[in-house]
């Protein structure tokens, strides 16, 4: 579950989706938006790199410290840019209809409200499992998306589910 010092974020997130949806932005963004927010959030993470490596390393857990402000700042710059960056780059380059991009389409919402059930069932399935942390991310990965999609579309076969995800 989401911890409760990214819940402002998350809320505000969704309350600017909801409302970007409603203003049509994904189609009235302006195209140099991408190349904006793929700068914004590469120097973020130029900066959070830097954070951990030095001045805000081990000060940035402490709640209320300006170190934890600061890296709470920087990832939201990093994730304002990424979502720039996504939403102009998909808008040009995978703006395509067709049956996989309906499913995706259709289910996106239910895979965002469900993914964490799923990520951490799968986490705590894969925990015994001695392995480098990156081979199990990778292994996490390859299950976790298409378990998140299936999971999704089978959730909305549900009667009245699909009117809210």
């Amino acid at each position: 579950m989401p911890s409760p010092g990214y819940l402002p974020q998350y809320v505000s997130l969704f309350v600017v989706g909801i409302l970007a949806y409603r203003g049509d932005w994904a189609r009235r963004l302006p195209g140099r938006a991408g190349p904006v927010g793929l700068v914004m959030a590469l120097v973020a993470l130029v900066v959070m790199a830097v954070g951990m490596a030095g001045p805000l390393d081990e000060a940035a857990l402490t709640p209320g410290s300006w170190q934890a402000l600061v890296q709470i700042l920087v990832e939201s710059f990093f994730t304002l840019g990424v979502i720039l960056a996504l939403l102009v780059s998909f808008r040009r380059f995978v703006n395509r209809s067709g049956c996989l991009w309906r499913f995706l389409s259709d289910n996106a919402f239910a895979v965002y409200v469900l993914h964490a059930v799923v990520l951490v069932g799968l986490g705590l399935a894969l925990s015994g499992w001695e392995a480098a942390a990156v081979t199990k991310f990778a292994a996490l990965s390859a299950l976790a998306v298409p378990l998140c999609w299936a999971s999704a579309a089978l959730i909305r076969t549900i009667p009245g589910v699909r009117k809210v995800l």
